[in-house]
C-alpha cells in the first residue's frame, strides 16, 4: 500500500519520451542494467544518457535498483497496468481540483471513472462486439443502394428493351399505388435533406456573426464562437468548419484542446456530416436504433483516431468530462458532429474506454466483401439477358 501511495505522488509528474521508452523496455524485460538495455537494441541513446535517465526515474520512485558489479540493475516498482491506472487516478484528481464549482455532485464523476459495476462492464462488452462505423453505415444505406441499383440497372433497361412500343396497356391500381408510395418516400427524403441543410446553414451563419477566426494549421477553417454555442463541433458538409466555444477555451487545457480538436478532425476525414445527410435522405422510423448505433460507433472511431498514446487518451477523457459536466452548451444542429453529442454513446463508457486505452494491434483488411461483390457482379453480367427478362415479367405482374 505504501508503495502504491508513493507511486501515486509521482505519477502526475509528466514523463518525457525517453523516460517512457525506458519504462517500456524495463516492463518488457523485467530488469536490466544500462549495458543490457543498450545490447537489447530497445534503446538507441548514448550510454551516459541512458544512465542519467534511469537514475532520474529511480529518484522519482518509479524504479528500484540493486548493485550488480560496478553497475546498477534497475527494475520497475510497479507493473505497466498499475502505473497506467495510477496515472488515470491522478488525472481524475487533477480534474476534480480544477472544477469550476467544487460543490458539484461527485456522483457523476464517480459513476464515470471509478464505478465498475456490472451494468457498465456489460456495456463495454457490447461496445467491443459492435460493428465498426463503416460497417454500420453500409448496413444502414444498403436498402437504398440496392433498390436504386435494381431500378437503374435492371428495371429501367428491361422496360426499354423488352416492352413493345405499340403496347396499349393500362396500369392497374396496385401499380399506381406503388408509384405514389415510391414518389412519397423520395419526396420525404428530399424534404428532410433540405430542412436539415437549411437548419445547419442558419446555425453556421449565426455562429459566424459572433465569432472570430483562429489562426491554426488544422486543415479546416476554425472559429472561436462567443455566446451560447456547442462546446466543440465540426459543422457543414461541402466546406466543414471547426467551431470552438469561448467556454470550451476556458475549460480545457492546451493538451485537452489539442486532443478534442483531433477528435473533431477525425469526423472531417471520415466525412461524417455527409453521411448524416445521406441518413436524412433515407430515414425510416424503424431504423432509428441503427442510426444511434452508427453515431455511437462514429464517436468511438473518432476517439480512436485522436489517441496515439496513454497521455493523449487521458487528455481526451479529461476534455470529455469537463465538457459533459458543463451546462452552458447550446443545442447542436443535425448536420454537425460534436465532441459530446446530445444523443448516442454514454460519456461514461467513452471515458472508461479511454482510461483503459491500449495500443491496438495492426489489423489487415479483409478481402471477403470485395470478393463477394465482385462475384455477384460477374454472375449478374453473365446472366444479364435472363435477369432482364425475369424483371420484365415481374413488373408486368405488378402493374396489371
Amino acid at each position: 500500500m505504501m508503495r502504491w501511495l508513493k507511486t501515486a505522488t509521482v505519477a502526475d509528474r509528466r514523463l518525457g519520451p525517453l523516460e517512457k521508452q525506458m519504462l517500456r523496455a524495463l516492463w518488457a524485460c523485467g530488469d536490466a542494467t544500462v549495458r543490457e538495455l543498450l545490447e537489447s537494441k530497445s534503446i538507441s541513446s548514448a550510454y551516459t544518457t541512458v544512465m542519467t535517465t534511469l537514475d532520474r526515474l529511480y529518484k522519482k520512485g518509479l524504479l528500484e535498483r540493486t548493485p550488480d558489479g560496478r553497475a546498477f540493475r534497475y527494475r520497475p516498482v510497479v507493473s505497466e497496468e498499475e502505473f497506467n491506472r495510477t496515472a488515470a487516478a491522478v488525472e481524475v484528481e487533477r480534474l476534480l481540483s480544477s472544477a469550476v464549482h467544487p460543490s458539484m455532485p461527485l456522483s457523476f464523476l464517480v459513476d464515470t471513472v471509478t464505478r465498475h459495476d456490472t451494468a457498465l462492464l456489460d456495456e463495454l462488452q457490447r461496445f467491443r462486439k459492435r460493428l465498426n462505423a463503416t460497417a454500420l453505415f453500409t448496413m444502414r444505406v444498403l436498402p437504398l443502394f440496392c433498390a436504386s441499383a435494381i431500378v437503374l440497372l435492371v428495371a429501367v433497361p428491361s422496360f426499354f428493351y423488352l416492352e413493345p412500343n405499340s403496347a396499349e396497356e393500362s396500369v392497374g391500381l396496385s401499380g399506381i399505388l406503388m408509384a405514389l408510395g415510391g414518389g412519397a418516400i423520395i419526396l420525404i427524403g428530399v424534404v428532410s435533406v433540405v430542412a436539415a441543410w437549411r437548419r445547419a446553414s442558419r446555425f453556421l451563419a449565426s455562429c459566424a456573426a459572433n465569432s472570430r477566426q483562429l489562426k491554426t494549421d488544422v486543415g479546416v477553417p476554425a472559429f472561436e464562437v462567443s455566446g451560447p454555442a456547442p462546446a466543440l463541433l465540426v459543422g457543414g458538409v461541402c466546406r466543414p468548419r471547426l467551431l470552438v466555444s469561448g467556454r470550451a477555451a476556458e475549460l480545457l487545457s492546451q493538451r485537452e484542446m489539442d486532443a478534442a480538436i483531433r477528435h473533431e478532425l477525425a469526423h472531417v476525414r471520415r466525412r461524417d456530416n455527409l453521411k448524416k445527410l445521406v441518413l436524412h435522405f433515407c430515414g425510416f422510423p424503424f431504423l432509428a436504433a441503427l442510426d444511434r448505433e452508427w453515431l455511437t460507433a462514429a464517436e468511438i472511431a473518432a476517439d480512436d483516431a485522436a489517441v496515439n498514446d496513454e497521455q493523449t487518451a487521458l487528455d481526451l477523457a479529461s476534455a470529455l468530462l469537463k465538457i459533459a459536466r458543463d451546462s452552458s452548451s447550446a443545442p447542436m444542429p443535425a448536420l454537425a458532429m460534436s465532441l459530446v453529442p446530445e444523443r448516442g454513446v454514454a460519456i461514461s463508457a467513452r471515458v472508461e474506454r479511454l482510461l483503459s486505452w491500449k495500443r491496438p494491434a495492426t489489423q489487415r483488411g479483409s478481402w471477403l466483401p470485395l470478393a463477394l461483390i465482385t462475384g455477384i457482379a460477374v454472375v449478374a453480367v453473365a446472366h444479364y439477358p435472363w435477369v432482364l427478362a425475369q424483371m420484365h415479367e415481374f413488373t408486368e405482374l405488378l402493374v396489371r
